[in-house]
């Protein structure tokens, strides 16, 4: 009997591993999204007075294809 729930034990200890490390993984990449997303926001705003609204079309679409 002893094993058996030693056994479960290392198991429920790796399973919440694995969990935290999904999370992790996870949170890691919606806060690189969220920084993508910053940094072209960023970049539009800084871009935008230097451009006008044609210019800024084509580049979209530039980046689209």
């Amino acid at each position: 009997q002893g094993v058996c729930l030693q056994r479960k034990l290392r198991y429920e200890k790796s399973a919440s591993g694995l969990f935290r490390g999904i999370l992790q993984t996870a949170s890691m990449m919606i806060w690189n999204i969220i920084n993508h997303i910053a940094m072209f926001l960023v970049r539009d705003i800084v871009v935008w007075p230097q451009w006008t609204y044609a210019a800024k079309k084509a580049n979209v679409a530039n980046i689209n294809t």
